[in-house]
């Protein structure tokens, strides 16, 4: 156990990172513990290591027109922020979810010598800009107006001051080359790699014996996802050959996702540029294949790509292809858990960071 570096991950809930990229440094030796408030705790079932008390939003009476719960919850989360401190050296954020707003909290942790992580993984640092020229890239597709606006992709002058403004107290940000395109300092940006859970799929290809094939498409956002073009695709192929097909189109637990992907034989992730997330991730720990379409430059940071790129043209086509030769089905799944436990293993994420993070 490397007793050099505590590493403290939270408070952000988005797509469970914090709590499977603390199990990916434990797995490699190095102490690690994820957290998050209780107010946000049962958000679609997402584990952590830790859980702060909070308030919950919503108070059952104000106070001169304010929620008394903000100021408690402020004190709190600086008390545990300070206790945090007794214990860790290092603190991984997924911007710009912090203890305390406003930064206040940062600059009392680097002037404590701690060391500073932040995640950018989204909108709020994406240049919109990026992939003009690829058809495959996210922002090419994106139809969220409010989204667009709220993270000002209309303002760019504004979204590049504010990743600048955490670059400068980061020691270390983790990115991806499109939401890493305003750092000044590129070369000190760590490639985004999401740990996954293990799957308890002791034989992930025993799926595979039964006849009819699983087709599934779960988005986190029907927009983002394009869940509009991907939708009538899959029922013509339903009722074209011997699936079934299963579209998310509310919430579902965490559980209820997984469990769904252990019987599934293809999941079509996103036509919107996307590539895979986590759950593209776990689909693949779990034998699945994977479809999403992606710009070229993804590719790049991996010696092969597991993913099948597809697009709205030639995702019928694909699909086809697939179901109607079982041999190619069966072989892409094996190359996904390949690449799985190549990449995205908990012992693979744990030695990527523990060496990049220098821990």
């Amino acid at each position: 156990m490397n007793r050099k570096y505590r590493v403290i991950i939270g408070p952000s809930v988005i797509a469970g990172v914090s709590y499977e990229l603390s199990k990916a440094l434990r797995s490699v030796g190095v102490k690690s513990d994820s957290f998050t408030w209780k107010s946000q705790k049962e958000y679609m079932g997402y584990k952590f290591d830790k859980i702060f008390y909070t308030f919950p939003g919503t108070p059952p009476f104000y106070l001169f027109k304010k929620n008394p719960f903000y100021f408690i919850n402020l004190f709190l989360k600086f008390i545990y922020l300070l206790f945090s401190m007794l214990k860790y050296n290092v603190y991984i954020f997924i911007k710009p979810i912090t203890f305390l707003p406003n930064n206040i909290d940062i600059k009392l942790l680097k002037f404590f010598k701690k060391k500073i992580v932040f995640i950018f993984s989204g909108c709020m640092e994406k240049d919109p800009n990026f992939g003009l020229n690829q058809p495959d890239f996210e922002c090419n597709h994106c139809k969220h107006e409010k989204k667009k606006k709220s993270s000002n992709c209309y303002n760019l002058e504004k979204k590049r001051e504010d990743v600048q403004e955490f670059e400068k107290m980061a020691d270390y940000i983790i990115s991806n080359k499109d939401c890493g395109n305003f750092l000044t300092k590129k070369e000190n940006m760590i490639y985004f790699l999401a740990a996954t859970s293990e799957s308890d799929n002791i034989d992930p290809f025993k799926k595979y014996e039964v006849e009819e094939i699983t087709i599934v498409h779960l988005p986190s956002d029907m927009l983002a996802k394009q869940t509009n073009v991907i939708e009538p695709i899959l029922k013509r192929i339903e009722s074209e050959y011997q699936v079934r097909t299963i579209i998310k189109k509310d919430y579902w637990e965490r559980e209820k996702l997984l469990q769904t992907l252990e019987t599934s034989h293809i999941l079509v992730e996103s036509l919107g540029g996307i590539t895979y997330g986590v759950l593209g991730v776990e689909a693949m720990a779990r034998g699945c294949v994977v479809m999403s379409s992606y710009p070229e430059w993804i590719s790049e940071n991996y010696d092969y790509h597991a993913v099948v790129k597809v697009t709205a043209d030639n995702l019928y086509s694909t699909l086809c292809k697939y179901i109607e030769n079982r041999k190619l089905l069966i072989d892409q799944a094996q190359k996904s858990i390949e690449f799985y436990k190549r990449y995205h293993s908990y012992e693979a994420v744990g030695n990527y960071y523990r060496i990049k993070l220098d821990l």
